[in-house]
């Protein structure tokens, strides 16, 4: 059991280290207007993921009861076929959009081979084997930090060279987890009609997160431009460290009880983390200057040290929270929080932006990512002992 749980957490791990990987390299490698065109894309990988979770890899969950059989017939194909019409799908929108229109081949083949690993991680989690899923993601993790040397003398440090990179070694890492074959053209089609309810009700619990997560960056993008989107966007992805530390966690912390989970030395050891990675966070782009390195949109940051270190310490507290709360808040405190969270994370950054630019979306986003952290830590101290629930939509 000990040997099984410290596998899955080392896959876990694995998984978001490949997926941190391309988003690192593409903040450090890329100005800000081409970090802002590839962040566009990479939404395009996020919001079909997420989608994905619902209509396909957890739909079937809420319907199955006690039932321990193994994954069903279906799932397998569908997985895969979501995945080639998502990115078919990508790539008519970068299509549609003049300045994306160039990156339309490589972002298809990016956001569907990605869309594809995420079905293909899920299914052989679900079935143990975790040296299969820590296998193709040492490969792509390795062999997007490799590519490096031969895509940027190349192509240059442009979203063109990122997308390409990020295509290719998407591309390995799913062909090192196979999860099965195509199956028919009508099985995806089926699987949504025996699953309409249970997909009705996950997708809009995902589309309530999504709102704010995805949605609100495409309607800033527009507003703040290429290179200020890079720059707005740059700020969230400065936390990659917490969500590093915090992947291999989850399973330890959803299984710890209430009262542990409230103790004053575990809350102030979290509140302590919590300013650990703000300092750290400041610390870091304040000094960056004097460093004299160039580390891409990273150097646009440094007017924005102290706020983007309120942003990390807050988001640490937000994980934290939220990951016990769905073991042990009731619903009705489950669906406070997420409302108040979408709501404060559109209004705040994006009437700051219509007033204030790019300075004014940023405040508006880290204000907002700092009450939120407070709405769910109220959440967790006023959550009374229950057992614990299945919970099927990740945040």
């Amino acid at each position: 059991m000990l040997r099984r749980l410290s596998n899955s957490r080392v896959s876990a791990l694995s998984s978001a280290v490949f997926s941190i990987a391309i988003q690192v390299v593409s903040l450090l490698a890329l100005a800000p207007s081409e970090y802002g065109l590839f962040s566009i894309i990479y939404l395009l990988f996020a919001l079909f993921s997420s989608v994905q979770l619902s209509v396909v890899l957890e739909s079937w969950l809420r319907s199955r009861g006690s039932d321990t059989a193994g994954l069903p017939r279906l799932l397998r194909p569908v997985a895969l076929q979501f995945a080639a019409y998502s990115g078919a799908l990508a790539g008519i929108v970068c299509v549609c959009v003049p300045s994306l229109r160039h990156l339309a081949i490589s972002a298809a083949v990016g956001v569907g081979a990605n869309v594809y690993v995420v079905g293909a991680r899920y299914i052989l989690t679900w079935e143990k084997t975790f040296g299969r899923i820590v296998a193709a993601n040492a490969a792509g993790a390795i062999l997007t930090v490799g590519l490096c040397f031969v895509v940027f003398p190349i192509l240059g440090r442009t979203a063109t060279a990122v997308t390409l990179l990020w295509a290719c070694t998407s591309l390995v890492t799913a062909v090192m987890q196979p999860c099965g074959a195509w199956g028919r053209f009508g099985d995806l089609r089926q699987w949504v009609r025996e699953h309409r309810h249970n997909i009705g009700v996950l997708l809009r619990d995902s589309l309530v997160m999504d709102l704010s997560s995805i949605g609100v960056p495409y309607l800033l993008a527009p507003v703040l431009g290429a290179h200020n989107f890079g720059v707005y966007r740059a700020v969230s992805n400065v936390a990659a460290p917490v969500r590093i530390v915090m992947t291999p966690l989850r399973p330890s912390l959803l299984q710890q009880s209430l009262d542990a989970a409230r103790r004053p030395r575990r809350l102030l050891l979290v509140l302590g983390a919590t300013v650990a990675f703000a300092v750290a966070a400041a610390a870091a782009l304040l000094l960056l200057p004097a460093t004299g390195l160039n580390l891409g949109t990273i150097n646009y940051l440094e007017e924005y040290a102290l706020i983007t270190g309120v942003f990390v310490g807050s988001n640490f507290l937000i994980t934290y929270c939220y990951i016990v709360a769905r073991a042990h808040a009731s619903a009705a405190g489950l669906a406070w929080g997420r409302l108040t969270q979408t709501g404060l994370s559109i209004v705040l950054p994006v009437a700051l932006a219509f007033t204030h630019g790019l300075t004014g979306a940023i405040y508006g986003y880290v204000g907002a990512t700092a009450l939120v952290s407070v709405v769910w830590l109220a959440i967790l101290l006023r959550a009374a002992p229950r057992a614990p629930q299945h919970t099927p939509k990740q945040a």
